[in-house]
């Protein structure tokens, strides 16, 4: 709607970055090496689906890309999901209780954007089974 030339400069800019700090498996080595290492695996992801966003708004979908190397929104949350599933154990330093709210953000637009139902099914199972009635009166 606005500045089509740096939002074009933003997407290349984030790219590059999700390129950069993005592994194979779909994990951030910077972010696991903190002692809140769930927290900021989250975060990371949470900020690169701000830009997801965004980028839809002037044409893009930050949520489609994929790099060179396969690095890619889908990727970080085939990482992160088995753990806000409680599927598996966070192996990584986590030196206070990882707060499950901080994720329901980025499974959301998980859900919606990369049409991941575990994404919803973790939702529904980390509010008790009241997310999908919230969201209806929210839509």
């Amino acid at each position: 709607m606005g500045n089509q030339t740096l939002a074009a400069a933003v997407l290349r800019d984030t790219q590059a970055r999700l390129n950069k700090e993005q592994v194979a498996d779909g994990s951030f080595p910077l972010e696991l090496a903190r002692t809140t290492s769930m927290g900021y695996s989250v975060f990371v992801m949470h900020a690169f689906s701000v830009i997801g966003e965004l980028s839809r708004r002037s044409g893009a979908d930050f949520w489609a890309y994929s790099g060179p190397a396969g690095a890619s929104m889908r990727r970080g949350m085939d990482y992160l999901l088995p753990y806000l599933s409680g599927k598996a154990a966070w192996k990584h330093p986590q030196i206070k209780p990882f707060q499950p709210e901080t994720s329901f953000g980025l499974l959301w637009a998980s859900a919606r954007r990369l049409g991941c139902k575990d994404c919803l099914d973790v939702l529904e199972k980390q509010t008790n089974g009241t997310f999908a009635k919230s969201v209806a009166v929210l839509y």
